[in-house]
């Protein structure tokens, strides 16, 4: 089995209560997992969080790593979920999965998920889905590290960076950035990926872009509402929920949790 490195990063306070557990749950569930966030507020985070943080040493020693949200493009696109796809992860896996902070992944044996996707598809150098009638690309997607972080691809993201700079896009808010982050995020991952390495592979019935556990977005119900049943929801099933409540029984957890913000805690109850 290969390893894997979850990759996040986050510019915003608010997202910081998710930090804790994304570490916890993968780390806890998975042996060849490894964990990278990379943080805006980093010194401040680490002061803040040095009794959760103590804990996870003593859990999982070297198995994750929190950085500073810094590099050269930073200050062209400042934001964080865009800039998950445009840093390079500093932790070395054979897959990097890109992913929401916002994820809790609680599946076992996620790497052999994706060790399963290469054998269908071999040739690929990334998994991820193409949104419909849309340039855009998930912002959750798994790469092979380093067949994907290639130098054609340094190349390529240095003359986007360029175009932006140059045209002063970003300030001036052309496409894709006159639409709000959480849409624009996806259209510049598709821009710096399709040109390098080309569309998503599309596997019949199988998913090509695993979420592998609870998505715990503040912006999204935890279960589908009578009032709009098509809205995504959290995709919490039975075996997820029964899942979780098991992971969150753990003297561990349990340990962990007294260093949690309220507010993640509170987001817990709602599963």
């Amino acid at each position: 089995m290969n390893d894997l490195t979850l990759f996040s990063v986050i510019d915003n306070e608010k997202y910081e209560k998710f930090v804790i557990p994304f570490i916890f749950f993968p780390l806890i569930t998975n042996d060849h997992v490894r964990v990278e966030i990379r943080i805006k507020n980093c010194s401040k985070f680490l002061v803040k969080n040095a009794n959760a943080l103590a804990l996870l040493d003593m859990y999982f020693p070297k198995r994750y790593v929190i950085l500073p949200l810094e590099g050269e493009y930073v200050d062209i696109l400042p934001c964080g979920s865009t800039a998950r796809f445009y840093l390079t992860p500093h932790l070395k896996s054979y897959w990097t999965k890109i992913t929401d902070i916002d994820i809790m992944h609680i599946q076992s044996h996620i790497v052999r998920e994706f060790d399963e996707l290469e054998r269908l598809s071999p040739e690929s150098t990334y998994f991820a889905l193409k949104r419909n009638q849309s340039d855009k690309l998930s912002g959750t997607m798994c790469v092979k590290t380093d067949l994907f972080y290639s130098e054609e691809w340094k190349e390529h993201l240095a003359s986007y960076m360029k175009d932006i700079t140059t045209q002063d896009k970003w300030s001036k808010k052309l496409p894709p950035f006159d639409a709000p982050h959480y849409y624009y995020d996806e259209f510049v991952n598709y821009d710096l990926v399709i040109p390098v390495h080309g569309l998503p592979v599309k596997l019949e019935n199988v998913d090509v872009r695993p979420i592998q556990g609870i998505h715990m977005s503040p912006n999204r119900p935890a279960y589908k509402t009578l009032a709009n049943p098509h809205f995504p929801d959290w995709e919490i099933t039975p075996e997820k929920k029964t899942r979780i409540e098991e992971i969150m029984s753990y003297r561990m957890f349990k340990a962990l949790a007294q260093f949690m913000d309220d507010e993640i805690l509170s987001l817990f109850k709602m599963i």
